[in-house]
């Protein structure tokens, strides 16, 4: 029983079978509604034959062109595809760091937008992180200091402002 289960579900049986069924109800259509359906395909590769077995001159221009045609059809679709996927990621996003108030500021993308929480403030002389201290009762509002080197800058805007006002600058330069 397996084998012939097996036999049924190979492919070849199921185009082979499709191709005589299809015979078969063309040949009850002649038959019945007089539609010279199985005639008309035999006259049909009979013309197909004759063509192709007919001297034919052709001018080497119109052979160039049969023969590039393709290839131009080819180039036309790919480049139609190109146009429809796009690049996967913008040219922006390779924008990752820059100095901004004499600090190098770095940060990630996500989805098009700056992941605020990746912002990272690094000191101009040896690199380290800068810590970051508010002090909103103070004419300076907030400053940055290197831990590593001594470096320190204050500001008049507390980190919140300075965060804004710098995401507002890299949005400005792309």
């Amino acid at each position: 029983m397996n084998k012939i289960r097996q036999f049924f579900l190979n492919p070849w049986v199921y185009g082979v079978g499709s191709a005589v069924l299809a015979v078969l109800i063309l040949r009850v259509l002649d038959h019945y509604a007089h539609l010279a359906i199985i005639d008309s395909i035999f006259k049909f590769l009979k013309n197909v034959l004759d063509f192709f077995n007919k001297n034919h001159e052709l001018k080497l221009w119109v052979l160039i062109v049969l023969c590039l045609t393709p290839l131009g059809i080819a180039i036309l679709v790919l480049w139609v595809v190109s146009l429809f996927q796009g690049e996967t990621e913008p040219e922006f996003t390779n924008y990752i760091s820059d100095t901004f108030f004499d600090i190098n500021w770095h940060w990630r993308w996500l989805d098009n937008s700056i992941l605020e929480s990746s912002l990272l403030l690094l000191c101009p002389n040896c690199s380290n992180e800068l810590q970051v201290k508010d002090t909103p009762f103070n004419d300076i509002k907030s400053k940055v200091y290197c831990e590593h080197c001594g470096f320190s800058k204050k500001f008049r805007l507390l980190t919140r402002d300075l965060v804004k006002k710098v995401l507002r600058e890299i949005r400005r330069r792309i």
